[in-house]
């Protein structure tokens, strides 16, 4: 039997960066991942400012050079195919492959000693609760604390009777025939979510984040609205933003990433969340441990209470936004008030200076105060 004080289910962001941290602390972990690396993942690859910050502090040994495919300062919304507005922001957006962001994160983890197990899949059956032990295979493998860092799956949320709920995304690639660097996003397509076309060194990455799983509306939109040949497309689930009951789980067994269900239901940003996430299942682990006493669950589900909030405030956001009488008359607002899209990508989206519950009143006080249109 092999032995771990800390096993992680899963090798992407969330995953990565909370055994870094733990080894770090010197904390023995290992990752088990189904696929090996590089591995690509279905994933628009849009990284707002707040995620790029977050990872020059939690991994200062990976620079931007090193998994920044694009950058880009020009947005465009559209509104069912129509052009709103176009403008340029001050905070730059960034794009990555998950090829290559993966692919950093999970050799600088094993670069501090971390052991990953590629191409070993986990299911339920192969975990043992009762006597925190893995039986595959190739061994037993004991642990004192279980992560799971898997993304959508069901795999620890089955075991402890837990109910997911997931919205659905397709995407795909399309050839690039221009130097054009723009960050399209489609409002009033999609119910319940939008459509993308984020711009790559040499293709474009489009794609649709659905209200439902199961939803077939991306070949329409493929077809209608982005009017090019899309290749290697792909689906894959995404948390919806409902919360997951996380205190039904062992105190010894913590969920991170979309496999706690941390993902912006309003723009189906997940990696922002992965990378908080992570740290704090890696801060509440080193806790528990100094204290002794345990509580790995409730430290973490304490040191994740904003986490929780702000995506419980986007779930209300989107189904208000994403309301079709409401969207139709959000765009109109944008398409008169430039500022005001400025306000939303930069300081909402980019940067999460004010929570989505409040971001309009903020707008509205800051234009009253500076006499701006």
């Amino acid at each position: 039997m092999k032995s771990f004080p800390v096993i992680i289910i899963g090798g992407g962001p969330a995953g990565a960066v909370c055994g870094i941290e733990l080894q770090r602390a010197g904390i023995s972990t290992c990752i088990f991942d189904k696929a090996s690396f590089p591995r690509n993942k279905v994933c628009g690859g849009l990284l707002t400012k707040k995620t790029v910050d977050l990872l020059k502090d939690y991994c200062p040994e990976i620079g931007p050079d090193e998994y920044v495919v694009e950058v880009t300062d020009s947005v465009e919304f559209y509104y069912r195919g129509e052009p709103v507005i176009r403008f340029k922001t001050r905070i730059p957006l960034y794009l990555t492959e998950r090829t290559v962001l993966d692919d950093r994160l999970i050799k600088l983890y094993q670069r501090l000693g971390g052991t990953v197990f590629e191409n070993t899949t986990v299911r339920s059956h192969h975990i043992d609760l009762a006597s925190n032990t893995i039986n595959l295979d190739t061994g037993i493998y004991h642990y004192d604390v279980l992560v799971g860092a898997y993304g959508c799956r069901s795999l620890l949320a089955k075991l402890h009777s837990i109910e997911l709920d997931h919205c659905f995304c397709m995407e795909g690639h399309t050839d690039k025939d221009s130097p054009e660097k723009t960050v399209k996003i489609y409002f009033g397509f999609v119910r319940g979510g939008y459509g993308w076309d984020f711009p790559k060194k040499d293709h474009t990455t489009v794609g649709t984040l659905e209200e439902e799983k199961g939803t077939r509306i991306s070949g329409p939109f493929f077809r209608d609205i982005i009017r090019k040949e899309v290749h290697s497309i792909q689906g894959a689930l995404i948390p919806s933003g409902r919360k997951v009951k996380l205190k039904k789980m062992r105190q010894n067994v913590l969920l991170v990433g979309d496999a706690a269900g941390y993902t912006d239901p309003v723009t189906g940003e997940g990696i922002y969340f992965a990378f908080l996430s992570a740290k704090a299942a890696a801060d509440s682990i080193q806790k528990a441990i100094r204290t002794g006493d345990g509580r790995y669950r409730d430290i973490y589900l304490q040191n994740t209470r904003k986490i929780r909030r702000n995506i419980r405030d986007a779930y209300l956001l989107n189904k208000i936004l994403y309301n079709p009488f409401i969207i139709r008359h959000f765009m109109n607002y944008i398409r008169r008030h430039r500022s005001f899209a400025l306000f939303y990508v930069e300081a909402v989206v980019s940067q999460y200076n004010y929570p989505y519950r409040s971001f309009m009143w903020h707008y509205l006080r800051e234009r009253f105060e500076s006499g701006k249109d």
